[in-house]
């Protein structure tokens, strides 16, 4: 097990996976990561939505676009 956060850069990209959170009772989802520089720590968003359909989700949220 590692944190959510591995492998996760300070930078303007959009990181998605699919992951599987807590050692008990795991929890299989897809992990939305946004770590912009100048920031000590990145965006965590974890949800039940494939990895397309979160990354619509917040692109029509945010106007990412």
């Amino acid at each position: 097990m590692q944190r959510l956060h591995a492998g996760v850069s300070p930078t303007r990209a959009l990181h998605q996976d699919k992951v599987t959170c807590l050692k008990t009772n795991s929890l299989s989802c897809t992990l939305l990561a946004q770590w912009d520089s100048g920031y000590a720590d990145p965006w965590l968003i974890v949800t039940d939505l494939s990895p397309q359909q979160a990354q619509r989700k917040l692109v029509w949220y945010a106007r990412l676009d």
